[in-house]
């Protein structure tokens, strides 16, 4: 209006616009009605004021949801940035190598880390190494469910956890009793996204081999003479890859040496004599020698100009 203020010109524009949306609300509202409503509610004309449109706005579409229910939207997948690199820190597990979503049909855990088992700072004179595996959930609701989930990978893998957002509902003591019961370890994601190891998870006893499958199908062996785990690529990173390998049967060892590269071979007489092949004659009962060992034991079958005496 002229000579008008501009700050009540905004108030009066505001006004007509909520007064606009309300309409329009309501009028939406009464298409879904019985004719008999839509008639009753229409000759009754109603001016609505800006409190109550917001209730009729929650009455409509509910309440706003809280921070908590919209986490609770999050998969769990979105999880497993987080954990694995809480898992390769210092302040965490301290793995050398970790997978996300990784391994095998029947056993594919969340996130799995490698590393050596007499930690970064000893255990220099022997090669073990243990394989961990987390199962990541979004909540600790259904913990028997979710624990026990985390407990069979103990078949495959040297230590077990679970780990889950706290959430509502932090780990209690009654969920600690059971993961000690089941021999796994509980990690917890706070609201602030820090994770932090509320138990340590306890040695397993994995069935060898199938410790050894999980390990072939995240693309490692295991050195027969030395113990300690290598990537068939050559390289940590590349997963699907056997580059980093000599295949016996083809090749000769010295190849290897040669090349500078690992050494696989295949048990033929323990395969035929044992009647392990498949129905194509396929042979897979196979060994591995990691570089370092086919280097320094196997060195006098390199080029002679690399021989020094």
């Amino acid at each position: 209006r002229p000579g008008q203020s501009s700050h009540n010109h905004t108030l009066t524009s505001r006004s007509e616009y909520r007064g606009s949306v309300s309409r329009n609300h309501l009028q939406t509202r009464s298409n879904c009605l019985p004719s008999s409503d839509k008639r009753s509610r229409s000759s009754a004309k109603v001016a609505i004021s800006p409190e109550g449109y917001e209730k009729a706005v929650r009455q409509s579409y509910g309440l706003p949801r809280s921070v908590t229910d919209m986490a609770s939207n999050e998969k769990e997948s979105d999880l497993y940035d987080k954990v694995r690199d809480w898992v390769i820190s210092a302040d965490g597990l301290r793995c050398e190598k970790v997978w996300k979503d990784k391994g095998l049909q029947e056993a594919r855990p969340d996130v799995t880390g490698l590393r050596h088992a007499g930690g970064r700072d000893g255990g220099y004179l022997r090669g073990d190494f243990e394989l961990i595996t987390i199962e990541v959930k979004k909540s600790s609701g259904q913990f028997l469910t979710s624990a026990g989930q985390a407990a069979a990978y103990g078949v495959y893998a040297d230590r077990s956890y679970l780990c889950c957002p706290r959430g509502d509902k932090p780990f209690d003591e009654d969920n600690i009793d059971i993961a000690s019961h089941l021999g796994i370890g509980l990690i917890e994601i706070d609201e602030h996204q820090k994770i932090e190891r509320v138990l340590a998870a306890p040695t397993c006893q994995p069935i060898p081999w199938k410790r050894q499958e999980l390990l072939e199908s995240l693309g490692w062996a295991v050195c027969q003479i030395c113990g300690t785990p290598f990537p068939h690529s050559g390289d940590p990173e590349v997963r699907k890859s056997r580059k980093g390998l000599v295949r016996g049967g083809s090749r000769h060892l010295s190849d290897a040496v040669k090349k500078k590269k690992s050494y696989v071979w295949w048990l033929e007489n323990w395969s035929v004599g044992l009647k392990r092949l498949d129905a194509n004659d396929l042979m897979y009962d196979r060994r591995y020698l990691c570089s370092d060992c086919v280097k320094w034991l196997f060195w006098d079958l390199g080029p002679p100009e690399d021989d020094e005496d």
